[in-house]
C-alpha cells in the first residue's frame, strides 16, 4: 500500500513539473505590447514587399483595432525604417515590412 501511494505521489509530482511553464515558452505565451503586435501581423500576413503589401484596414480588421491606431504605428515605424507604405490605387494606404522590420519581428521570438 505504501508504495502505490509513494508511485501515486511520483507520478502526481511529475506531471506538475512538466506541466508547469518554463523559461521561453513563459515568454512566447506573454502578450506582445500594439506594436510589436501589428508588425508581427504584417509577418505572418507575408507583407514583405511592395507587390504583398497589406491595406491598413486590413489589419484594422485583423486586430480589431482603430485605423488611426494602425496607420499612426505603422508611419512610426515607416520613420524607423522597419516598414514602407504607400497610397494604392484605390487611395487607400498599403504596408509592408522592410528588411530591418522583419529582422525585428524575428527577434521577438528569441
Amino acid at each position: 500500500m505504501l508504495l502505490k501511494r509513494t508511485a501515486h505521489a511520483f507520478i502526481r509530482k511529475t506531471r506538475l513539473e512538466y506541466a508547469q511553464p518554463v523559461g521561453k515558452v513563459r515568454i512566447l505565451r506573454e502578450e506582445l505590447p500594439l506594436p510589436e503586435k501589428i508588425l508581427q501581423t504584417l509577418h505572418n500576413l507575408c507583407a514583405t514587399a511592395p507587390d504583398l503589401a497589406r491595406r491598413s484596414e486590413e489589419l484594422s480588421q485583423v486586430l480589431q483595432i482603430d485605423l488611426n491606431e494602425i496607420e499612426k504605428t505603422l508611419d512610426n515605424y515607416k520613420l524607423e525604417g522597419f516598414t514602407e507604405g504607400f497610397v494604392d490605387n484605390e487611395g487607400k494606404k498599403r504596408y509592408y515590412l522592410t528588411g530591418s522590420g522583419i529582422i525585428k519581428v524575428c527577434a521577438l521570438f528569441t
